[in-house]
This record gives C-alpha cells, structure tokens and sequence, in this order.
C-alpha cells in the first residue's frame, strides 16, 4: 500500500482533535534505527541454532527427559532432512570446539528428535510438541514468541525491507509459502500446536514487496518473474483457506474468524494460567445472578447488560447438572482459538473474552482480503506484461485471470460497505450514535431474541482498515476521522481502543501495526496532520523506553507513554515482551512517513 494523497481531496476536522506533539529528536530517532538494524540478527533463527535454545518454547512444558521435537509435513522428504540436521549438529559440534560459539558448550548442543507428523496433529501428546520445521532462517519478534508469526512477520518482512535486508526478508515470505503448501496455511507460528490454526492474512504485499526489490537481492537463484510466478500455488492456495468453510459466511460472501477444535489450546493452558477459570468464573457469576433475578420473579432481562449475559450464557456456559460440574462450552474452546487466530488475544472488541469472535463478520478479516484479491490481480497482471500469452494451470490466459481477481475484490468492496458499514440507526447506546465500520453478528435471531444491535457498538483501532485498504468512500473516511480518532488518539499514540477492561487489546495499550495501518489509512484520504499526530506520538513513546531501557517492547501504555504495562492486565499474558519484531518495523515505516510528509507536521 503506497502513502498517497488523493487529488482535490484534504479534510479538516476540528484542532482540538489533533494534539499538539513535538516532532521525535532526529538524535535519538537515529539511534532507534541503528538499534534495529543491529537488532534482526539477535532475532534472525537459522537451522545452526536448532541445536543452541532455538527449539525452547515457555508456552509449554516437555515430557521429562524428552529431547526437543522438530516435526516435518509427511510430504517432507524425511532422510534428507535428518542427514542434512545430523551433519549439521556435526558442523555445530566442531563450530563449539573451534571457539565459534563461546557461550555454548558441547553439552549445550542439542539433540533433535525429528518426527514427521501425524494425519490428525490433534493425537500429539501435550508434553511432546515442537517446532515446526521451515527450510530457510526468519525473524522471530523476541522474548516468549521464538518462533515465526503470521501477524508479526507481515510487519517484520516491510522492515527488513525498509531496512535493506532483502534476503532474510524473501527468506521470510518463502517460508510462508512453503507453510502453506506443508503445513495448510501461514500458520499462527511454526509450532505443532498451531497447525490448522492461521492468522490475519497479509500474503500478498510482502510478496510484492520482495518482486519489487528482486534485483536487490545478494544471489538470487532465479529470475524475478519465475519467482513471481512460483508464488502462484501458495497464494491461491491461501486464499482458498480463507474464502471456504468453515471461515465462510456464505449469506454475506464475506469471511469470519473460525476454527474446528473446540478444546482448550495447549499453551493457554500451560503459559497463561487461570484464563479458563476465570472466565469460568465470571460466567458462573453471570448466571448466579440470573437465577436470584428469576427467584425475585423477575424472568426476563431488562437491562442492556442483563441481556447480553444472557446472551453469552446461552452460548458459552453449561450449568451444572446432577454430578456434571458446571463448564465452558465447546463453541468458547473454538472461539478462544478463533480469537488468537484474528491477533486480538483478548479484547472485548467481541464481547466476553472475545470469544464471540465466531460470530461476527470482522472488519479487519474482509479488508485484509480485499487488499489480497487486488493484490493478487496485480501479480497477474504483472506476470502478464511480461508474457501476454501466460496462462494459468488451468489454461486460463494470466489477465483473464487478473480480472477476475479485481471482479472479486470489487465484490467483496460492495459487501464490506452493504454488510460492516453501520449508519447507527440501530444502536442503542446513545454514545453510539454515529456511523462507523462496524464488526457485524450474524447470529440475527439471538441478536433478535435478546434485543442486541447486529453491529457490535465497540470502538476499536480496525475502523482505520477501511481507510488503509481504500475501501472507504471520502464520506465514510470523513465519519471515521470524526468520530473514532478523537476517541482513540493520545498524545503518545493511537489506543486499541477506548476502554479500560484489562485485557491487553484495550485501553490504555497501543501497539505498533495499528499505529501503521492508521497512518497509511489516514494519509490515504489526506489526512496528514492527523496521521502524523499518531506517528509523532507512538515515536517519542518507543524512544522514551528505549533511552530508559535500551529495549523495544511489544506493546505501550497511552495513559503515561511508558512500557510499564504489565500490572493493568489481567486478561491475556501480563509481561511485555522484549525485542521487538514488528515494533522495530513500525518505527521504521513511521519514520519514513514523518520524512515523507515533514512540511506537513
């Protein structure tokens, strides 16, 4: 997506919505930037580190005594990746004696017990997962999270890209492609717990990307269009993944957040402690109160609030019964999968504990696909300058193809604005009253049966995608910028949201792909000083923990602009994580804006 201003079009909106920040120091701003370009190979995993802490995962627990596993597809040649891994430990081995690695000692090294996996990942024991085997090095985004991820790399490949690292950058998109011809998808993370489980599907801008910056690259094996086209499998394949059940919404035509297991997901479990009991509890609390409502002969609920526990209830609670303690349901396992899934583990963004996520049409899934479909015709119209007689597997000519591809994406546009833009007659909430893309229920006769808006009135960052992606029409843009980023801006930079529920995707937090997406979204519409508002702010926030800690962190607290964040949550993982992966690439994508667009701030 490039940083363009339409012609003829610059909105204002009232001062008082813009705050007045000061510009980062270019002093310190350039020490961030050399920070993060030493920073990528501290984060860079090759296969040598297999047998160094590359395999060691905190979010679950090994059987006793049991070496690491490293698990191959079944479509994976087997010898040639256990000789090329015991030669490799060999290689490892004299690396050790010869002074290579001075902080590893020779019965530090690892061994491996490779394991090809089973027809159903879900027979893995829970103390016998491992890493999922990808053939070329990635970036991981640091501390707890040692291994790759589909939301963290899709900002990490644009920063290795803004920063001159074009190889482990295409290193980073082959990987995903190979994920989604071994492994089904671009996984959550290459972890065996994670298989079936996908995330927010940014694919086809990093593969620009790279094709854009081919020639750059220090020994390129083909040519860039054969590479080009060698992505074609992966990406239709991927599409195909998320336009088909059970992530389908056929009424609409538009796609949702899904999953097919509905059991407690092995690292919440062990990494995340209590956060089953404790919706448990809170649900169990829920219906305590509905029963002394019914006892005092009150049956039906009255209050907006009563209604929507009742609501949950009915889909996420089974009371108890005879000697059957009481229990989450299934449907809530498959939502808190489904939630982890969209990155947004958790917020209230779709009610209680954002496992209601299976229910809603989500802004930010169909604008994410839109941009792929449009993408995607550009990889084929671009195949197709260069040889108009190309076709595709079928036979297809490649710019048929091509405008079939914008056919899609022109449809699901139509879709997104029929089906998530919400003019509010329907909102209930007086504070709600204004119109906004909106995450759409699509369970209707429980919203019905429970009087519940279908558009979830919940203010959130990804009212800015339609903005990103150009779905939006000036009108809409204008709606958005109105009456979303005077709730969400601080000083310090955009919040998730605007309220305070101790769930780390709320408020006061901020995080560093949403800073971007908002920037690009509002930059596209003409939006300068407000764009520039959230990346001047999110800046001096990054750099004021850095000058405190040396360190980047994943995630901000708006309140204060510091990375102290740990004791405001109490739903998801408390500790911020060091390093950081897609932080180091936001501040580098905002610097750039602030460069680009500088007479304007």
């Amino acid at each position: 997506m490039t940083l363009t201003i339409p012609q003829n079009f610059a909105p204002e909106i009232e001062a008082s919505y813009i705050p007045n920040i000061p510009l980062p120091e270019p002093a310190a701003q350039a020490k961030l930037a050399a920070y993060i370009r030493d920073k990528w190979e501290d984060l860079t995993r090759k296969h040598q580190g297999l047998f160094m802490g590359m395999l060691a995962d905190e979010k679950v627990s090994l059987r006793e005594g049991q070496a690491p596993s490293l698990y191959i597809s079944q479509a994976e040649d087997y010898k040639g990746v256990k000789t090329y891994l015991d030669a490799l430990r060999e290689d490892v081995l004299r690396g050790v004696a010869n002074g290579e690695y001075p902080k590893i000692a020779a019965e530090q090294v690892n061994k491996i017990e490779l394991r090809v996996l089973p027809d159903d990942p879900k027979t893995i024991e829970k103390d016998l997962h491992g890493l999922l085997y990808l053939p070329y090095p990635y970036v991981v985004p640091g501390g707890r999270f040692n291994e790759t991820y589909g939301w963290d790399s899709a900002f990490i490949v644009r920063g290795l890209v803004l920063d001159g690292q074009f190889d482990i950058a295409k290193n980073m998109v082959d990987n995903k492609l190979y994920s989604i011809l071994h492994y089904g998808t671009i996984l959550n993370a290459n972890r065996s717990y994670y298989l079936g489980r996908s995330q927010a599907p940014f694919l086809t801008n990093k593969v620009l990307d790279i094709y854009k910056n081919y020639h750059k690259l220090s020994a390129p094996t083909c040519s860039a269009l054969d590479w080009l086209k060698s992505t074609l499998p992966g990406i239709n394949s991927y599409y195909a993944f998320w336009t088909s059940a059970p992530y389908l919404h056929e009424e609409s035509g538009l796609s949702y957040y899904n999953d097919l297991n509905e059991t407690p997901a092995p690292e919440v479990v062990f990494s995340e402690a209590g956060h089953f009991d404790h919706a448990l509890e809170q649900l169990r609390g829920v219906y305590k109160d509905k029963l002394a409502r019914e006892a005092s002969g009150r049956e039906e609920p009255a209050t907006y609030q009563e209604r929507k526990d009742a609501y949950y209830l009915s889909l996420f609670y089974t009371p108890a019964e005879g000697d059957k303690p009481d229990a989450l349901t299934p449907a809530f396992y498959r939502g808190d999968r489904a939630m982890r899934s969209s990155g947004f583990d958790p917020s209230r963004r779709f009610g209680f504990f954002n496992v209601d996520i299976i229910n809603h049409i989500p802004v930010c899934l169909n604008n994410l696909l839109y941009v792929m479909e449009m993408e995607t015709a550009e990889i084929y119209e671009t195949l197709s300058a260069h040889d108009f007689q190309g076709k595709d597997e079928d036979g297809t000519p490649w710019r048929e193809v091509a405008k079939r591809w914008t056919e899609r994406a022109e449809l699901r546009k139509e879709r997104i604005n029929q089906w998530l833009w919400d003019d509010a007659s329907e909102q209930i909430d007086a504070a709600a009253k204004f119109p906004s893309y909106r995450d759409y229920n699509f369970q209707t006769a429980l919203c019905t049966e429970y009087d519940i808006p279908k558009h979830r009135n919940y203010v959130f960052a990804t009212a800015f995608y339609p903005l990103w992606t150009g779905v939006a029409s000036t009108e809409q843009a204008a709606e958005i910028v109105k009456h979303v980023y005077p709730r969400l801006i601080t000083s310090n930079g955009l919040m998730t949201s605007p309220r305070y529920t101790g769930s780390q995707w709320d408020a006061p937090f901020a995080w560093a792909p949403l800073q971007v997406l908002a920037v690009r979204g509002l930059i596209r519409y003409g939006y300068i000083k407000e764009a520039l508002a959230i990346a001047k702010g999110f800046l001096n926030t990054v750099e004021r923990g850095f000058a405190e800690t040396g360190k980047i962190f994943e995630k901000y607290d708006m309140s204060d602009g510091s990375h102290n964040t740990s004791a405001k949550i109490d739903k998801g993982y408390s500790v911020n994580v060091e390093g950081f992966g897609w932080t180091n690439s936001a501040v580098l994508e905002l610097q750039a804006a602030l460069k680009q667009y500088k007479s304007h701030a």
